[in-house]
């Protein structure tokens, strides 16, 4: 058996998430039924990082099996990449090691929630969220509560079946910038690992500061798990303009 990995980026507007669906409408079982189409029957396709349904990936990372080594993986990406797209794009295609795991040898990841508080025009409304905002210096000081080891069990979908909430953020900044004539803003987090829709819990609340309807204080006693459940913020930012950007790695060599 060998073993490949796969750098993709995915348009998740398509998909009901990146995980395999019951009703075949996940974005693994969309790659498992074109590599099936080559020869490939039983991959058993594994993901570095989870999304939601309509979140996008511009670096997705995949290890799948193959029980011949194709002489030109060249040739496959091509192949692949004509029946994936367009909804989804290969970047890079290699061989590794059969110890090499996308996602228990992360060591980080990378989101971006990308969004404008003005209408835009609908064309982009797959890729760009529609979130009301405020002062961005307010929102910046909510950044800094974020980051950190905390755990974040208020900041997880309810219903989430995990054991420890415990995260932690490295890096969490806000941003503007002007493109095709839309005033945008960018929300850019990268954690240790995410709890289910951690980041839009985030970019809400810290929506909700940047427009005076949420201080500080109480921001912080959500955060430490202290706040009154009627006063924590449980609305979800919408998930169109939430993109994967970036997988990090330890240092372990692939081959």
């Amino acid at each position: 058996m060998h073993y490949l990995r796969c750098i993709l980026s995915i348009d998740g507007s398509e998909f009901l998430g990146s995980s395999k669906q019951p009703n075949l409408k996940g974005a693994l079982n969309y790659i498992e039924s074109k590599l099936k189409t080559l020869g490939i029957n039983t991959p058993n396709i594994i993901a570095s990082s989870r999304t939601d349904k309509g979140v996008h990936a511009f670096y997705q990372v995949l290890r799948f099996e193959v029980s011949r080594l194709y002489k030109d993986l060249d040739t496959l990406k091509s192949l692949l990449n004509k029946k994936l797209y367009p909804y989804m794009l290969i970047h890079s295609l290699d061989e590794v090691a059969s110890s090499f795991h996308p996602r228990f040898d992360a060591s980080a990841r990378t989101y971006r929630y990308v969004f404008s508080s003005k209408l835009i025009e609908p064309f982009y409304n797959r890729y760009i969220s529609i979130l009301d905002f405020g002062d961005l210096e307010l929102a910046r000081k909510a950044c800094k509560i974020f980051k950190g080891r905390h755990d974040f069990q208020s900041f997880s979908k309810s219903g989430s079946e995990v054991k420890n909430y415990e995260r932690e953020i490295y890096q969490i900044f806000i941003y503007k910038r002007k493109l095709f004539n839309m005033e945008l803003f960018i929300l850019s987090i990268t954690a240790n690992a995410f709890l289910r829709s951690q980041v839009r819990l985030i970019a809400k609340a810290i929506s909700l500061v940047s427009l005076k309807r949420l201080d500080l204080e109480s921001l912080k006693l959500q955060l430490d798990n202290k706040a009154a459940l009627k006063d924590c913020i449980r609305v979800l930012a919408p998930p169109n303009g939430l993109y994967l950007t970036r997988i990090h790695f330890k240092n372990k060599p692939l081959l």
